[in-house]
């Protein structure tokens, strides 16, 4: 049993250095300095809170719950609905209209609690939540939807380690689609897959810019919205 025990504390060390690189409140101020298109973004902090979060899912709720759901709100409110919601570590997107995408002020409290439901459900060991993250929800350049309403996008992945960049690829294989919205949409995948000679020296450059900031290894996303912008 004590082995067992140390194994699990060794692990939840792992796990807590690991949330804490990954967590926004980490790599978004580095990221700020890279002079990429960023969404409008406000931060609510809410470390200190996990106990007020989780209890949600036995039915369970407080004042500080809902006094961080008023936060949320309002910062909603400066940024303008819709939003897109995110905690420091996830967005549980592939849930889409029940965790990150939120419509409008009532909406709020619901796709929090999504987000709590994911974040709990995320391995054996589930992802804290240091902060709710309100961001501006900008329309992609995307011609379906997949899972529970996600837009999927022209997307594009790059893979940094060390400040170098080690390969890219296209954001979604044909493999992981489910659910979509429309019959041809594989066709319409691959057309959104392609990028030019053009896009791609763009990309390389702004994602060579990015990985000179981070150490070790790192995965940085591109999303081009109407425009032919990349986020």
């Amino acid at each position: 049993m004590i082995f067992v025990e140390l194994k699990c504390r060794a692990r939840m060390r792992e796990l807590k250095m690991r949330d804490e690189k990954s967590s926004l409140l980490h790599w978004f101020g580095i990221l700020g300095q890279a002079g990429v298109w960023m969404p409008k973004t406000r931060i609510v902090r809410c470390q200190d809170d996990a106990k007020a979060l989780f209890q949600i899912l036995d039915g369970k709720t407080s004042d500080r719950f809902f006094e961080i759901v008023k936060e949320v709100q309002v910062a909603g409110d400066a940024i303008g609905y819709p939003i897109f919601l995110r905690t420091d570590l996830t967005s549980g997107k592939h849930n889409w209209n029940n965790t990150c995408f939120v419509p409008d002020r009532d909406s709020v409290e619901r796709c929090m609690y999504g987000l709590i439901e994911f974040s709990a459900c995320v391995d054996a060991w589930g992802l804290p939540i240091n902060a709710f993250v309100i961001r501006e929800f900008i329309p992609m350049h995307s011609t379906f939807t997949a899972f529970n309403g996600l837009p999927i996008n022209k997307e594009r992945r790059f893979f940094l380690r060390d400040g170098e960049i080690q390969c890219h690829h296209p954001y979604w294989p044909n493999e992981v689609i489910r659910r979509p919205s429309v019959g041809d949409w594989e066709e319409k995948l691959a057309h959104m897959n392609m990028i030019t000679k053009k896009e791609s020296e763009y990309l390389y450059d702004r994602s060579l810019g990015v990985a000179k900031l981070f150490d070790g290894y790192w995965s940085l996303d591109w999303s081009m919205d109407h425009a032919g912008n990349w986020w």
